[in-house]
């Protein structure tokens, strides 16, 4: 049995370069998706942190407006939880600014308030 081959004297060697080609290709498209899941993982978990400090700001709104008597309300002064609240992604810190509304009419008792819950966590930012 006689095998014969033809050969094309201009493609000898482009193979090589194709498959050269197609590999920095991949390997900037895999470089790239790499990237790109590092970014989600990030976003993730401050999503997450964010998301739980929202929480703790309306867990504390709830507790505000929980006041059943006068003087529990007009008690509500500016503060903080005095330390820090372990969160399941992070450590938070919660404060809370009050500050007395004057009404149009000065006979309103008692006097409406308006509140400011700021919760900060370690890397975070700042959630009103």
């Amino acid at each position: 049995m006689e095998f014969h081959f033809s050969r094309n004297k201009k493609q000898k060697g482009i193979g090589l370069i194709e498959v050269l080609i197609a590999l920095v290709v991949v390997s900037i498209g895999l470089l790239a998706l790499a990237v790109l899941q590092g970014d989600l993982m990030n976003s993730s978990g401050t999503n997450k942190a964010r998301s739980e400090a929202i929480s703790l700001a309306e867990q504390k709104l709830e507790e505000f407006k929980s006041s059943s008597t006068k003087v529990e309300y007009e008690l509500i002064v500016d503060g903080d939880d005095g330390a820090t609240i372990a969160g399941t992604n992070a450590i938070y810190t919660r404060t809370w600014q009050v500050t007395d509304i004057d009404s149009f009419t000065p006979s309103t008792n008692p006097k409406r308030k308006s509140l400011s819950i700021n919760v900060a966590w370690i890397g975070g930012s700042r959630i009103c």
